[in-house]
């Protein structure tokens, strides 16, 4: 016997076991409700009765069982009339000579109750007629005795209604068969999930399939934990601080570098409740409103932390952080910022000395051609200290904007005229095209940037060639492009080119510059808000792309990294 069917069996054996109880509590309910309005019918009756019984009692006993019988037979009802000894004086349904044969009815209920409490009434059968019968009686005081008229009406005896029986089965059996049809559909919807997870034929039963998924799950329930515990294990060897965090900022996993780090996380307890660093819980709560990858350094504890943050896409899990200590590379970059802010104003002192030097000896005409070599070294480290200084004021955040509206197009036209005679005598053709686009920024520092861009493409250019400045729309901001085709950059040192004191090493190229161009390139657009991009083909020259916001924030940041 199939699950199937025995389970449509179950069903319809309990529909037909309700649907009994719920006929036998409606025929309860309908016998009692016709028991009332039988009693009402019959008492109504026999108080008419009892407004006739004074008349009655004049008249002799025979007239008197006569009238009896005729308001018995009018009413369609047995009259009996018994004296309070139990007497029977008249009865509709009994000739008057059979009178004397009559039991006594004094003991039955409804006239015995009838005498004690004024009314009673019964369902039952007669011991007269042998048939059940409706009866109620009712006590009338008349000529200083006591009396009972007692009404009855014949009626079949109570029954179970088994005629519903037949239709009650019907019904069931229809509950069981739509249960079943119910089963197999649900079945069915069931195998489609669990398929991957059996090897059961689709006419397998639900139990089968029900124990084969539960055996798959147990299994890859057991790897799941083997691989998670294998994690773990993984992470809390790590040498860096992982903590894992749900959306409420509870605490999923910290390894032991991360509670060396940061102190005690106790796993299942909000982040918030033991590490109240401000800049952290800041950097979680950015992470958690919806940044896919954060960056960001905290002090903590007298430590400088690295924090990375990054958005998870797990059921459970929301964001996990990366932590490193960064205090030696801190101190290390202090000391260096340091360093190059003495350098820079150390410079001033000698650069000023030699630029007396240099115009005492123009002024007495002395070594003409010692003079201009001494003459370009000496714009050559004032320009050197002017760069050291502006990347010691982007790196410690001391650089403040100044915004106002800058129509791009207009900008760099004017850098390129500015430019123009250093193209020419180089033999290298600078144009600039594109369309008018104005954006919220600091003028000053965006013209900086363009000269930077422009001067690196006119002189690592070739005679003949070209260096084109575009600009256009970007988004919601704008786009500069500078584009030349010089000499180019082999592609192994483009990642370097953004660093400090970094230059390519070109044979063809002049051994000039510092080396910071293109690093303060990259703070300059990054403190107005953009990003830079440099693309860059040896032989074939380079393209630099920056993309501005439409306004930048006057906000200080805080002190870049290298």
């Amino acid at each position: 016997m199939s699950f199937r069917f025995r389970l449509a069996l179950s069903v319809a054996v309990l529909a037909f076991g309700v649907g009994l109880v719920v006929l036998f509590g409606a025929s309860s309910q309908w016998e009692r409700a016709h028991r009332r309005e039988k009693e009402a019918q019959l008492r109504s009756a026999a108080r008419q009765l009892v407004a006739q019984l004074p008349e009655l009692l004049r008249v002799p006993p025979e007239t008197r069982h006569r009238r009896v019988g005729e308001l018995g037979a009018l009413m369609g009802l047995r009259v009996t009339l018994v004296a309070a000894d139990g007497t029977v004086v008249a009865d509709s349904r009994v000739p008057y000579a059979h009178l004397p044969l009559l039991e006594n009815h004094g003991q039955r209920p409804e006239v015995r109750r009838a005498l004690e409490l004024g009314e009673g009434s019964a369902h039952r059968r007669s011991a007269t007629t042998g048939v059940f019968t409706w009866y109620l009686a009712l006590r009338a005081e008349e000529q200083g005795q006591a009396w009972v008229v007692r009404v009855a009406e014949e009626e079949s005896p109570p029954s179970f209604p088994w005629l519903w029986l037949l239709p009650l089965a019907a019904a069931s059996a229809g509950v069981g068969w739509l249960a079943q049809r119910l089963l197999a559909s649900w079945q069915r919807e069931i195998y489609q999930h669990l398929a991957p997870w059996c090897e059961l034929p689709a006419s397998a039963e639900t139990p089968a399939v029900a124990y084969e998924a539960d055996r798959r799950f147990r299994k890859l329930k057991e790897e799941a934990t083997r691989e998670l515990e294998a994690c773990r294990q993984a992470l809390s060897r790590v040498v860096e601080g992982v903590v894992l965090l749900d959306r409420e900022q509870v605490v999923r996993f910290a390894n032991p570098a991360a509670l060396e780090l940061l102190g005690k996380l106790p796993e299942g307890e909000p982040l918030w409740e033991h590490c109240q660093n401000p800049q952290l819980l800041a950097l979680v709560g950015e992470g958690l409103a919806g940044a896919e990858s954060r960056h960001g350094e905290v002090t903590h504890q007298g430590r400088t932390l690295a924090v990375t943050l990054t958005s998870l896409q797990h059921p459970v899990l929301a964001l996990g952080l990366l932590v490193r200590d960064i205090s030696p590379q801190a101190r290390f970059e202090a000391a260096r910022r340091a360093f190059v802010a003495d350098l820079a104003h150390e410079l001033r002192t000698p650069v000023t000395v030699l630029g007396g030097v240099l115009e005492e000896l123009k002024d007495r005409g002395v070594a003409p051609e010692l003079a201009d070599m001494l003459g370009r070294q000496v714009k050559r480290l004032s320009r050197f200290a002017a760069d050291l200084e502006e990347l010691v004021r982007i790196e410690t955040g001391r650089l403040q904007l100044e915004l106002a509206p800058v129509e791009l197009l207009a900008l760099a036209r004017e850098v390129a005229a500015d430019f123009a005679p250093h193209a020419q005598a180089r033999g290298v053709s600078l144009s600039v095209e594109g369309e008018p686009v104005t954006i919220t920024t600091d003028r000053l520092r965006l013209a900086q940037v363009i000269s930077n861009l422009v001067d690196n493409a006119i002189r690592y250019n070739r005679p003949g060639g070209s260096a084109t400045v575009r600009v256009a729309p970007h988004q919601e901001g704008a786009q500069l492009v500078v584009e030349d085709t010089g000499l180019g950059i082999p592609e192994s040192e483009i990642p370097l080119v953004f660093q400090r004191f970094y230059r390519v090493r070109r044979g063809e190229a002049e051994a000039t510059g510092s080396g910071l161009g293109l690093a303060i390139v990259k703070h300059l657009v990054a403190r107005l808000g953009g990003r830079v991009h440099l693309a860059s083909k040896l032989g074939e020259g380079t393209r630099v792309t920056v993309e501005l916001p439409a306004k930048a924030s006057s906000e200080l940041p805080a002190p870049s990294r290298p």
